[in-house]
């Protein structure tokens, strides 16, 4: 037990297991001669531990992932390149700045042939940088698309893979007491849980079903019901296994924040 605990001192997923030692009776009457055996192995795994450090790992999937997004959409509207002294800048509000300003020239002369034109070509400018953060922010929407149909395809890979390790718990009553599927099944739900938020019931042979948001079943036994991801309507629908819309049960992990 001493060799597997420290071979296994890296593996993700594992928790430390801990060997008991019983009594055996002592009665020399009966030829008894006492001493101790091995006992059940005993893991030092807090399931209450597990389960706030998933939760922790789902709200700060979601926060790093709407940082990441946030970011891009940041750039499109950066007020830090403006310049305090011009208004000039590449972006929309530098383009504004210099349409209104030409506004302002013009006012002291509107006969004038050369502010009249400057007044032009500020607008021409202004509604360039208008249909170019708008194509941005296109490529944002169509960049979030895309990762949240690759989340959706990872998640569903997970729930295929507790799955199966409930099917080794299912096949063998000894199962419960194997401290790689153990490590195997937690390495799992934590991957899972950066993903999106979940709650887990375990069962006595060492099976765990997944529940979205406590409500919609996502593994249950040895079977999985896989999400999918539905962009026919301008809000992203996410759909469980019935083909439900259950998008607003998910409020943790990148797939929120997607």
């Amino acid at each position: 037990m001493i060799q597997s605990n420290i071979a296994n001192a890296n593996t993700p997923g594992y928790a430390r297991q801990e060997q008991t030692l019983v009594a055996m009776p002592f009665d020399p009457n009966t030829q008894l001669s006492g001493g101790v055996a091995a006992g059940p192995v005993v893991s030092s795994r807090s399931e209450y531990l597990e389960q706030n450090v998933r939760t922790q790992q789902s709200l700060l999937g979601y926060a790093q992932q709407r940082a990441s997004d946030l970011s891009h959409v940041q750039q499109i509207f950066d007020l830090s390149s403006v310049s305090t002294s011009t208004g000039s800048s590449n972006d929309l509000s530098g383009a504004l700045s210099n349409f209104f300003n030409s506004f302002s020239q013009l006012s002291m002369n509107p006969n004038d042939a050369t502010e009249r034109q400057s007044v032009i070509d500020a607008a021409q400018q202004a509604a360039q940088r208008f249909n170019q953060s708008a194509g941005a922010i296109t490529q944002v929407e169509n960049n979030a698309d895309s990762q949240t149909a690759s989340t959706v395809q990872t998640i569903n890979g997970y729930l295929k893979q507790i799955a199966a390790l409930n099917q080794q718990y299912a096949a063998d009553f000894h199962a419960s007491q194997d401290a790689g599927l153990d490590a195997q099944m937690h390495a799992a739900l934590e991957n899972l849980s950066t993903l999106v938020n979940f709650s887990t019931i375990q069962s006595g042979n060492g099976q765990v079903n997944v529940y979205l948001n406590g409500e919609t079943p996502l593994v249950v036994g040895s079977n999985e019901y896989a999400l999918s991801a539905d962009f026919s309507s301008p809000q992203t629908a996410i759909l469980d296994s019935q083909g439900n819309n259950v998008a607003s049960e998910i409020t943790g992990g990148k797939l929120a924040a997607y």
